[in-house]
């Protein structure tokens, strides 16, 4: 008898919003100090311009996200009302 293959659970809102959250507290404890560790906390940031650079592309993205899930919650709120 074969084993049925089951469906995975569709992410939710909350899940997305969770996911960015740790996701933003992870880069930030991790990318932005070791960047810190790397530049002498910015002195040598000319020395290490691409990796800065990189750092700030990925916090930025994960805001994004952040924004992102915030909108479809107002969006969903604005829906509900009706």
């Amino acid at each position: 008898m074969e084993t049925p293959i089951s469906t995975p659970a569709l992410p939710t809102l909350d899940g997305a919003r969770q996911l960015a959250a740790r996701s933003r507290r992870a880069l930030l404890a991790g990318a932005l100090g070791r960047a810190r560790e790397i530049t002498s906390t910015g002195a040598a940031i000319e020395e290490h311009q691409v990796v800065a650079e990189r750092v700030a592309y990925a916090a930025t993205e994960v805001g994004i996200a952040r924004e992102l899930v915030e909108e479809r919650r107002r969006f969903e709120r604005g829906f509900a009302r009706e």
